[in-house]
């Protein structure tokens, strides 16, 4: 149900990025990144480390921060187009931050499969004997 909802928030966003006036093109573009960054934290949890899959995986609800963070900057997506709609239509500058997102995505799924089982989502308060330390291509690029 969770992935055909993310499925459904992706197309819609795709459907406002090409349809809708220019101003909005920037949400459907969120739209596609935030549904896209919470199906494949399940997608890379699954492949990952498959013994702590859950349907929390998603992360959809995993506290209210969040929810107040995401519902905060879709009020100021907005507020600034409504008082501000040419702000919305700068496609170089929501290219770069499109480009960041994707970025940051690729570092964050690459820090997945690199962490395999030592990754979950559930935050740890005792030592996990059978953990092991991690060295790769992500550690040289953060080394300097």
């Amino acid at each position: 149900m969770r992935a055909c909802f993310l499925g459904a928030i992706f197309s819609w966003g795709i459907f406002i990025a090409v349809l809708a006036p220019d101003s909005y093109t920037v949400f459907g573009w969120y739209m596609c990144v935030l549904s896209f960054f919470h199906y494949s934290e399940f997608l890379a949890i699954s492949v990952t480390n498959p013994t702590t899959l859950t349907i929390d995986s998603y992360i959809l609800d995993h506290s209210l921060d969040y929810k107040i963070a995401a519902a905060t900057s879709w009020v100021e997506f907005f507020i600034e187009r409504w008082f501000v709609p040419d702000m919305k239509t700068y496609r170089r500058i929501a290219a770069i931050g499109l480009f960041l997102c994707v970025g940051g995505e690729i570092l964050r799924k690459l820090a997945m499969y690199t962490a395999g089982r030592n990754f979950t989502h559930t935050v740890r308060y005792k030592k996990v004997r059978q953990k092991r330390a991690l060295h790769s291509a992500l550690n040289f690029c953060f080394s300097f």
